[in-house]
């Protein structure tokens, strides 16, 4: 297999690769100003769960607010066992950007109703399952 050829004389169904092209963009995608770290997934959770607990200070919004903090706790627990919530919601309350708790509050609140509808969906299957047994 031939990784760069001429456009003029490929064979049907093989791909001219753009050298140029794939160096400028890995060149300048760690160069931008507005290049940020990446987020892991317990920091994301941590995000989450700061912004639920924002969202249960309004009355409206406080059973599905509490569903969302236990989902990101129980996320979070899953995978960081030893996970210290105290030093975890501290950091991230001082590292995050009122942007960024809004953004993940849009963001958490969606995925906590769609899992909260797929829980949902599943009960209701159980309806026509037989009875568990008591003992």
């Amino acid at each position: 297999m031939q990784i760069m050829k001429r456009a003029g004389s490929r064979p049907s169904g093989t791909r001219v690769f753009l050298w140029p092209a794939l160096l400028t963009a890995m060149s300048l995608a760690g160069t931008g100003a507005h290049a940020q770290p990446a987020v892991t997934a317990v920091e994301q959770d941590t995000r989450c769960l700061l912004a639920m607990g924002a969202l249960a200070n309004n009355p409206k919004n406080r059973t599905m607010a509490l569903l969302g903090v236990y989902y990101f706790a129980g996320r979070i627990t899953a995978a960081e066992p030893g996970f210290d919530f105290s030093a975890g919601l501290k950091k991230a309350a001082a590292t995050t950007t009122a942007e960024q708790v809004n953004t993940a509050a849009h963001e958490c609140a969606a995925e906590v109703g769609r899992r909260a509808q797929a829980l949902n969906a599943a009960q209701a299957t159980l309806a026509t399952a037989p009875p568990l047994p008591t003992k």
